[in-house]
């Protein structure tokens, strides 16, 4: 079987994997391993990535929902990885003749180069965009962004079910948001829980963390017009109580920004593609291709292209 057909049977099989058959999971996983050691090499960067790819939550306690995200976002990592082997596979080999791969079989299975980007051909590179909201009260608003980061080819992640007075959680919401490309912040008529030692929200303080790192963000506030009909529609639980004062002073902040109104889900969906096109424009983010591919990209385009060059004189 030729190499395009193992990587497009790990495709598929990852297509096919439920949700929660981790025996499976464990099976294709190593599979993966086996096909990349073959077409790639021992020492490639792909083993690495497969390894780190993770599908359980990190920080407990934990409810179902976020234990499904977890496992999704994984899934999806995994899936990125298997169709960046394959685009890396037809490419290198796309002006070769199956005479010449014969030839130089062993020196490629020793030497085979890592993904790289030509005149020809450019990385599609996946976003990470984390989603910063409260979020008992804005579900429905969350699961639209969820769908317009999907469709946009890009990937969610978001901290929203820790549990407050958890003293790892800030830490690790920082961490993720530094792994993040974009942080998008759903502002809704909550302020959201409070974290102990700042008195500010755990929402507030993510905002103040992206602004600070200086991460691309943008924020999408609710109208007084969608907020009223949400109190009319569930009751007085999606607006603020307790901390009015709060709540106001940084909607205000927020609206200083780089901010736009929504009215409904779709106005959130619509916001979102604008303002990833716009930003893959304006910024040069890192993005899931990571580590050596970019750090070590000149080394690895001059190398490819002397490699290509032997086969082709074979």
């Amino acid at each position: 079987m030729d190499d395009a057909k193992l990587i497009d049977g790990l495709i598929k099989d990852l297509n096919n994997l439920k949700y929660g058959d981790e025996v499976k999971l464990d099976s294709l996983i190593e599979r993966a391993e086996m096909i990349v050691r073959r077409i790639f090499g021992e020492s490639c960067d792909y083993i690495t990535y497969l390894k780190n790819v993770n599908f359980y939550p990190l920080v407990y306690p934990i409810d179902e929902y976020y234990y499904y995200a977890s496992w999704n976002n994984g899934i999806k990592r995994l899936m990125n990885l298997f169709l960046t082997m394959k685009e890396e596979e037809e490419i290198f080999f796309s002006e070769i003749s199956n005479k010449d791969i014969e030839k130089k079989n062993n020196e490629i299975q020793s030497r085979r180069p890592v993904m790289f980007k030509n005149e020809n051909f450019v990385i599609r590179k996946k976003l990470q965009v984390f989603i910063s909201s409260t979020y008992s009260d804005l579900c429905e608003e969350r699961q639209a962004a969820v769908e317009a980061i999907l469709k946009s080819g890009n990937i969610p992640s978001g901290m929203e079910l820790f549990k407050s007075g958890n003293i790892s959680q800030l830490k690790t919401i920082k961490e993720w948001i530094d792994e993040s490309d974009v942080y998008l912040l759903i502002l809704g008529g909550r302020y959201g829980s409070i974290e102990t030692k700042s008195k500010l929200s755990y929402t507030h303080l993510e905002y103040n963390y992206a602004v600070k790192k200086k991460i691309p963000y943008f924020s999408l506030v609710i109208t007084e017009d969608a907020l009223n009909k949400k109190v009319k529609k569930i009751g007085t639980n999606v607006i603020e109580m307790e901390n009015r004062d709060k709540y106001y002073n940084f909607r205000k902040q927020v609206l200083k920004n780089i901010s736009s109104f929504y009215g409904d889900g779709k106005d959130i969906q619509i916001a979102i593609l604008d303002t990833l096109h716009d930003f893959e424009k304006r910024y040069q983010f890192q993005g899931w291709v990571q580590g050596k591919f970019l750090a070590d990209y000149n080394r690895i385009k001059k190398e490819n292209l002397e490699f290509k060059k032997q086969i082709m004189h074979c």
